[in-house]
């Protein structure tokens, strides 16, 4: 203690030193205040995926696809005794598929918005009727070498692959022409997930055919819907005021309301030349990547998380603690008071504990009151607490002001992200000059008799 008594009397230097070491200090409080973020992020994040495994999880949805089996003739291979022998063997046959895309797809998604609520944790989720309609023209295998007698149609099947198929409510029958197609469970592309109906082979054949399905669909997080006709034309809409649109292609048009009916209208258009796989093709897993990056839709986005904006926050600790530590050594230096360590040490306290008031109340009135009530609570505090130290109220009232400016320019760093970095460089080169003219006249070898420093 005896050397920390010397080096808070020492030169003005010396004294900036000790600051520096109490702000270094300080880095301990604020390393365990970002370990409670992360804490209090992970249950939340434990809680939203618990609710949303047994409600539904963010749904994709891609189909028709329509899946023709034919059989591949493997013929026998002999070796040279065989051959000498005549021996004769048979042709074996192994079956491989050929996908078959729609000429036309229209997406119709009605989505309602709801929140579930687990303790103090609130999960968006979804409900959604998807109207699903379009037309198959004539299914060709020209140019692949296959023969007639080779296609088995009357295993083909209509599959729709769906991300999380637990999630979907209800069905209505795969509209197929004239005919009304039972849907059955699992999909065969894809993983597997989702629905298909199985195809006579007359309905197969036919050379040009229309289909319709409704679904009723559960989910949370995005809805994405996969380009799959040749010409795709997607429209969602939703009560959902914060859209965020997603995917390889935005809405051709789009509206989105946050006032008297708060929703978004969106409409997207695909042809077969902006995709990257064909109407058709030979194999299952020939274009599943191209297919799995084709997706566009909405994600229904949070606009405030308040564990990434305390996580932000606590990022500007230590331009905090400089500003504020700033103040008051200025004080010391312009006004001849001595503050002890301690006293900057109990400011810092108070200035940490900004951070754990800002979360724990952000979790219950949201991140902007939590932000106003902590910030003023912090103020209220240091300005208390300086009126002491600093011996007038007119002095803690510049402390005080100094820290309100902090927070309110804090904040706006935190709500205008684009602009962060350009407000954060401007806002250090006025402080940075600020702090040059004020000590300009400073002995910081400590030489002169000891005093209050003029700045004229």
């Amino acid at each position: 203690m005896k050397h920390l008594e010397k080096l808070n009397n020492a030169k003005p230097f010396l004294k900036v030193l000790l600051i520096g070491f109490i702000i270094i200090l300080m880095q301990i409080p604020v390393a365990m205040l970002r370990g409670v973020i992360w804490e209090r992020e992970g249950s939340r994040d434990s809680v939203v995926a618990d609710v949303t495994s047994k409600w539904g999880h963010h749904q994709e949805l891609m189909g028709p696809v329509m899946v023709v089996p034919y059989r591949v003739e493997v013929k026998p291979v002999y070796t040279e005794d065989e051959k000498k022998k005549g021996v004769v063997k048979e042709s074996t046959y192994i079956t491989r598929d050929a996908m078959f895309l729609p000429a036309t797809l229209k997406v119709v998604a009605d989505v309602e918005s709801d929140e579930l609520y687990r303790g103090i944790y609130e999960v968006p989720v979804y409900n959604s009727k998807i109207k699903l309609s379009g037309q198959y023209k004539e299914r060709k295998f020209t140019g692949w070498d296959i023969e007639e007698k080779d296609i088995l149609w009357h295993r083909a099947t209509v599959n729709f692959f769906i991300s999380d198929a637990r999630a979907l409510s209800s069905a209505t029958d795969l509209t197929w022409g004239k005919d009304k197609l039972k849907l059955e469970p699992g999909s065969n592309f894809g993983t597997g997930t989702g629905i298909h109906a199985k195809l006579t082979k007359e309905q197969a054949k036919l050379a040009t055919r229309g289909f319709a399905m409704d679904l009723s669909l559960k989910g949370s997080e995005h809805l994405y819907v996969a380009p799959m006709g040749s010409q795709t034309n997607i429209h969602i809409t939703s009560d959902w005021p914060h859209p965020s649109f997603q995917g390889n292609w935005l809405p051709v048009e789009r509206k989105v309301s946050k006032t008297d009916a708060p929703g978004f209208d969106a409409k997207w258009e695909v042809n077969l030349l902006g995709r990257n796989f064909p109407e058709r093709w030979l194999g299952l897993r020939a274009h599943e990547e191209s297919m799995s990056r084709s997706y566009m839709g909405v994600r229904f986005k949070v606009m405030v998380d308040e564990y990434s904006m305390a996580l932000r926050s606590v990022k500007y600790d230590v331009l905090f603690m400089v500003m504020v530590f700033m103040t008051l050594w200025m004080f010391e230096v312009l006004s001849g008071l001595r503050i002890h360590a301690v006293q900057y040490v109990m400011v810092g306290a108070a200035m940490c504990m900004f951070y754990l008031l800002e979360l724990s109340l952000a979790e219950h009135i949201g991140f902007l009151w939590a932000y106003c009530i902590a910030s003023s609570m912090v103020c209220g505090l240091v300005a208390g607490y300086c009126k002491t130290v600093l011996q007038t109220g007119g002095r803690a009232s510049v402390v005080a002001g100094v820290l309100s400016l902090l927070y309110a320019y804090l904040y706006m760093l935190l709500v205008n992200q684009g602009y962060a970095l350009l407000a954060g460089s401007m806002g250090l080169f006025g402080v940075l000059a600020a702090v040059m003219y004020l000590t300009r006249n400073i002995d910081w070898s400590g030489e002169r008799e000891a005093g209050p420093v003029t700045t004229g």
